[in-house]
This record gives C-alpha cells, sequence and structure tokens, in this order.
C-alpha cells in the first residue's frame, strides 16, 4: 500500500502503517513500523476528531452531495 507521510492511503478513512506499506523487500524494521504505527494513530484520530463538514469531500461524495440538494 502507498501512504503519504500521514500514514493515509489512497482509499477514504483508510490508514495504513508497519510491513503492508512496503519496505525494503516488504519488510520493515520494527522501530520504523513503531513510528510509523504511531503516525497513523495520531492522524486517524485527529480526522476522526474532526468535525465532518470541515473535511474535504471527494469529487464522488460532491457529485452525489449535488444530486441531493
Amino acid at each position: 500500500m502507498i501512504v503519504d507521510e500521514w500514514c493515509r492511503t489512497n482509499i477514504e478513512d483508510v490508514f495504513a502503517c508497519g510491513d503492508v506499506t512496503g519496505g525494503l523487500g516488504g519488510v520493515m524494521k520494527i522501530v520504523t513500523a513503531v513510528t510509523q504505527g504511531v503516525i497513523a494513530a495520531e492522524s486517524a484520530y485527529k480526522y476522526l476528531k474532526s468535525p465532518y463538514w470541515a473535511r474535504e469531500y471527494s469529487d464522488k461524495k460532491q457529485s452525489a452531495l449535488s444530486r441531493v440538494i
């Protein structure tokens, strides 16, 4: 899985860390995996803590919202 610096994936609401994100030959050192775990946990917490109306909408959600309104 490809993640950004906040361990977010290209799938909305999904964060990833550890070996699943790649590493050297698909295997990471435990220190790197734990560090990513901390970053992913903090990022997910901040994401969930923010009000839903302050989050960025994807094009799919925005187009669905415009059809309802």
